[in-house]
């Protein structure tokens, strides 16, 4: 097993020869770095779960780390030490798998998950993240001696961040807008729009 830790998270680049349209749009990679031999892997993940691993590494706040924190805190009050993510599967380019280890005592557990919640679980119980040598050995790329103590930008964990907070402005910009047309409309109307949801679950129109 190798130690890793998350380089970076590069937006949708790489592969678009062999993907749609719509799924290369919406395909992120993990930059995975293993420093003792200076190597890189990429691991594919969508942008809903980019989204909430770069929250995560960056500390911010998001809906989906709720359930994060929640099972942070179940370990915490149980006696549970998260242990670590590992990252395992078949070498001839399989499903990646990726359990998550725990340990109370002497007593111990390991729980297979997604790679993305392994990874956001690791940032968020600051956990570490290992590897299988073999999948390293085979997936990895080395990478050039003079970036070996260079720390990496983070490039893609920020714009992802700055992202969040441009969507949310957005978001937050239209519900006022809908408060306020909402605040006008007439109980006639919502009586209509009652109609509606009895039509659209039983099949026909409330007179």
């Amino acid at each position: 097993m190798k130690r890793v830790r998350i380089a970076d998270i590069i937006p949708p680049i790489l592969h678009k020869d062999v993907m749609s349209e719509s799924l290369f749009k919406s395909q992120f990679h993990i930059l995975i770095y293993e420093s003792h031999d200076n190597r890189g892997m990429i691991i594919g993940i969508d942008a809903f779960e980019a989204k909430t691993l770069a929250l995560t590494i960056l500390d911010k706040a998001n809906e989906r780390r709720k359930v994060y924190d929640l099972f942070e805190k179940f370990f915490l009050n149980t006696g549970w030490t998260f242990e670590g993510v590992y990252i395992t599967g078949s070498v001839t380019g399989g499903p990646l798998e990726t359990k998550i280890r725990l340990r109370k005592g002497q007593e111990k557990q390991e729980l297979s998950c997604l790679p993305s919640d392994g990874f956001i679980l690791a940032n968020q119980c600051k956990a570490p993240i290992y590897i299988i040598n073999e999948m390293l050995d085979k997936f990895s790329f080395v990478i050039p001696e003079k970036f070996k103590d260079i720390p990496p930008l983070e490039r893609g964990i920020n714009e992802i961040y700055l992202e969040v907070k441009k969507q949310a402005a957005a978001l937050d910009k239209e519900f006022q807008q809908m408060s306020i047309k909402a605040s006008k409309k007439s109980i006639e109307a919502y009586a209509e729009s009652s109609k509606e949801v009895m039509k659209y679950v039983f099949g026909y129109l409330v007179k």
